[in-house]
């Protein structure tokens, strides 16, 4: 399988936070690194029941940040079986499409992004008990906590659609 290089122009468009988010959002957990000018990841384990790492620099500016960050794209490659293309796709798409409300990869199955849903729908579950504790109950306390859930469900979707719209 190919490898993406140090000096890949397209490393230049990758913003560390969108990696960084890509990570944790596929299970590596950042560690403590006696070096403030980098961080580590550490994913899933190898066959000797160690757990891959990944290195990356804590900014933009460090002499070998685009090293790093092709190290980073060609593990994260090797291990989901991808070119690193196909990496950079999703960690570049599904950083956008996410924000934006557009269907990802792993959203097509499905047929709609639920990803955007995920805030809302746990306050209106909260909302739903809410409601019938006071209907079973009839206590004014909880019918006030379970219309300020729903406001703040309703609040979080207008930011998300909002935020979406503005990148």
């Amino acid at each position: 399988m190919t490898k993406i290089k140090p000096d890949d122009p397209r490393l230049k468009d990758l913003r560390l936070s969108d990696v960084i988010a890509y990570l944790e959002r596929h299970g590596w957990e950042k560690l403590v690194h006696p070096n403030d000018r980098a961080w580590v990841f550490s994913g899933p384990l190898d066959d000797e029941g160690k757990p891959f790492k990944i290195l990356l620099p804590r900014n933009m500016e460090l002499l070998d940040t685009y090293l790093r960050l092709a190290d980073a794209i060609n593990v994260l490659a090797d291990l989901d079986e991808q070119s690193p293309d196909e990496v950079l796709q999703r960690i570049n798409g599904a950083e956008q499409a996410v924000a934006s409300g557009k269907n990802t990869r792993e959203t097509e199955a499905t047929g709609w992004n639920w990803q955007g849903w995920l805030a809302p729908l746990a306050a209106a579950a909260s909302i739903v008990v809410c409601i019938i504790s006071l209907v079973q109950g009839g206590a004014f306390v909880t019918f006030i906590i379970g219309i300020s859930l729903f406001l703040v469900a309703i609040n979080s979707l207008l930011l998300t659609r909002l935020v979406g719209k503005l990148k």
